[in-house]
């Protein structure tokens, strides 16, 4: 069987070259689909515990808290998300920042990197014991309002 496509010329394509056309295409736009959600779903998401209470029993001011996010966090990220927490610590409950960054994950090892840094510049300045960072990969998603 025979079709006949009109164009400037008249051209007849086969059976064979039509399917042949048409499983080409439909790999195509399956294949961009595909890529497009795969590259949307990898992120992950850093979050890092930063607690305000010192060993000697002092704590840190939102004064010193503020120029910290200022001077080391804020030069390195172009957006995060800053939380007030209470958490507990050695059976003790203590005021804490959680800060949560979104990254890609083709840049996940450079970021996790700065936000190891950022880290230990903490426990050194504030003479912390520890500052906890949690990683957890997932996707993301997007619920969008009324479109007008």
């Amino acid at each position: 069987m025979n079709f006949t496509i009109m164009t400037h010329e008249k051209k007849t394509l086969s059976k064979g070259r039509i399917k042949y056309t048409f499983v080409t295409c439909l790999l195509t736009v399956f294949l961009i689909i595909t890529v497009a959600e795969v590259y949307a779903d990898e992120i992950v998401r850093a979050r890092v515990f930063f607690g305000l209470s010192m060993p000697d029993g002092q704590v840190v001011s939102l004064k010193e808290w503020k120029n910290f996010v200022k001077n080391e966090i804020a030069p390195n990220f172009t957006g995060f998300n800053v939380v007030d927490s209470e958490g507990y610590w050695k059976g003790k409950t203590e005021r804490s920042k959680i800060v949560t960054f979104i990254i890609s994950k083709q840049d996940e090892k450079a970021e996790m990197q700065k936000i190891r840094s950022i880290a230990q510049s903490y426990v050194k300045k504030f003479k912390q014991d520890s500052v906890m960072v949690v990683h957890i990969t997932g996707n993301r998603e997007f619920v969008m309002g009324k479109q007008e």
